[in-house]
């Protein structure tokens, strides 16, 4: 039953950096298999380090992390949706709107897909299983399914271009807007 646990928390986790990645690769028509890996990898990489920190902090700085979690994603999401918004209404003339995101601006959509992830790892404690196991587990299926989402935003970016854009803008803000309310409601 830990099993069907973990992954289960890994598929939720997993569904922001989801988002982001089909997001991202609707406005970069041309994306390459080293590019959709990378992305993935770094996705996995951060979904599954950040569990494994909030287990390592445990439950001392819980209330500290859930205290701002939300806040920072929130903000992240929002400034890059807003971007995507603002990029989409100029037009095609803007060269960096195609663009696919540096390493850098992938590190920071990791980071803001898996702040709440930090928050989850504290309740691995109450799983059944070996923290590397979930967190091995939290790491692969993101990693797969975001693998997967990359050529999927391609194929919508191609067929819908800036209507596809804006709507993707559209998600992240919500995105945000929805780990925000969720965390402050609670």
């Amino acid at each position: 039953m830990a099993l069907v646990t973990v992954f289960a928390m890994a598929l939720g986790l997993s569904m922001d950096a989801v988002a982001v990645a089909i997001v991202t690769s609707l406005r970069s028509p041309r994306v390459t298999l080293a590019q959709a890996l990378g992305m993935a990898l770094c996705f996995g990489a951060f979904q599954a380090a950040m569990p494994l920190l909030g287990w390592l902090v445990g439950a001392a700085a819980g209330p500290y992390l859930r205290a701002i979690d939300h806040w920072v994603a929130f903000v992240i999401l929002a400034i890059i949706g807003g971007k995507m918004l603002y990029e989409a209404w100029q037009g095609d003339d803007a060269p960096e709107a195609r663009d696919w995101p540096s390493a850098g601006a992938l590190l920071v959509l990791g980071l803001a897909t898996s702040i709440d992830a930090a928050a989850a790892g504290i309740t691995l404690t109450l799983v059944e299983l070996p923290i590397l196991v979930s967190v091995t587990m939290i790491g692969t299926v993101t990693f797969l399914l975001v693998a997967a989402a990359v050529p999927l935003g391609k194929r919508l970016g191609q067929r819908w271009g800036t209507a596809a854009e804006i709507l993707g803008g559209l998600v992240l803000i919500a995105l945000g807007t929805k780990i925000l309310v969720e965390h402050l409601t609670a």
